[in-house]
């Protein structure tokens, strides 16, 4: 029994290790019990000038259109509250230009940044959208992916603009998914795509903030 203690312990520990003390780290540790007041670092500390947060469906894979300006503003309100940043541009003001602008589908997401005046760029690309109309006995029934890049706007620079984080081309993958009894309990397409926009909101803009291990989970957004 104490030899099999030990090898569980082993490989928990082996698990654990390669996640270091990021989201994806200290999610394991909270659900295992461990360190439930360890503060987690911000991954990236986001500038303090006006945020644009932009949700992209380049593949129009989002069958729900409002989870886009959904997933903005949660985010942006997560990110008010934690004083992470000091002042989000409304997705008013990006629909807007959206409607406005013959060319809007055309544009970069820095160029969108640049011209409604916002200094940073919280670009999120939709990877996978899942919303079922039926719902199947599966380990993951609901499921929204994105990659998540903080842009420079002060510059002209590439297509992209000047990229801030992370260094890697694909960016950073944040994703959140329900199984099949949480979409039960939620019934219907609108709370199901709330709970989705919600976790996923927690999950994006915790990288940018302090915060203690468990503290977000029964957060409203």
């Amino acid at each position: 029994m104490i030899a099999r203690k030990l090898v569980f312990i082993a490989v928990v520990l082996a698990m654990a290790a390669p996640l270091g003390c990021g989201p994806q780290g200290g999610a394991m540790l909270y659900y295992m019990g461990k360190g439930r007041n360890k503060k987690i670092e911000p991954v990236y500390q986001l500038p303090k000038g006006k945020l644009l947060i932009l949700v992209d469906d380049t593949r129009g894979l989002v069958s729900t259109p409002q989870a886009r300006p959904m997933l903005a503003r949660a985010v942006g309100e997560i990110l008010l509250k934690r004083d992470a940043v000091t002042e989000v541009i409304s997705t008013g003001a990006l629909d807007r230009m959206r409607r406005l602008d013959p060319r809007f589908d055309r544009r970069t997401a820095h160029e969108i940044g640049r011209r409604l005046g916002a200094d940073t760029v919280l670009w999120l690309e939709v990877q996978e959208f899942f919303v079922p109309e039926e719902i199947q006995d599966t380990s993951v029934a609901a499921q929204m992916t994105v990659s998540v890049k903080v842009l420079d706007t002060s510059t002209a620079g590439g297509v992209e603009g000047v990229r801030l984080w992370p260094s890697g081309s694909a960016g950073h993958i944040e994703q959140a998914t329900l199984g099949s009894n949480d979409v039960n309990k939620l019934g219907g397409e609108e709370p199901v795509v709330r709970g989705l926009v919600d976790t996923l909101a927690k999950q994006v803009s915790r990288l940018f903030f302090e915060y203690t291990l468990g503290e977000l989970e029964d957060e409203e957004v």
